[in-house]
């Protein structure tokens, strides 16, 4: 069962922004989110460059590299989820 979003989402109509100038605006943020994503994929993450501060400091810094990856993708699923919605109309 898909989660119905739980924000609004623009409705295509003569005196808001014309279709190819929202589907466009998105598409731009959407390919930029993929790079962002494949880089932060790609970005060096080792306990090597923690371990000096402690114990626990590679635990706490993947602990808050989760929650941005989490953020990342959430933003991710409200871009492709304008997206989805703007090329149905």
């Amino acid at each position: 069962m898909i989660k119905e979003q739980e924000y609004p989402l623009p409705t295509v109509h003569m005196n808001g922004t014309g279709k190819q100038t929202l589907l466009s605006d998105y598409e731009k943020v959407a390919d930029s989110l993929e790079d962002l994503l494949k880089a932060f994929e790609n970005m060096n993450f080792h306990p090597r460059d923690y371990y000096v501060d402690g114990e626990d400091a590679f635990s706490k810094a993947m602990k808050e590299r989760g929650s941005h990856a989490i953020a990342l993708n959430k933003f991710s699923l409200y871009v492709d989820t304008h997206l989805s919605h703007l090329n149905k109309q």
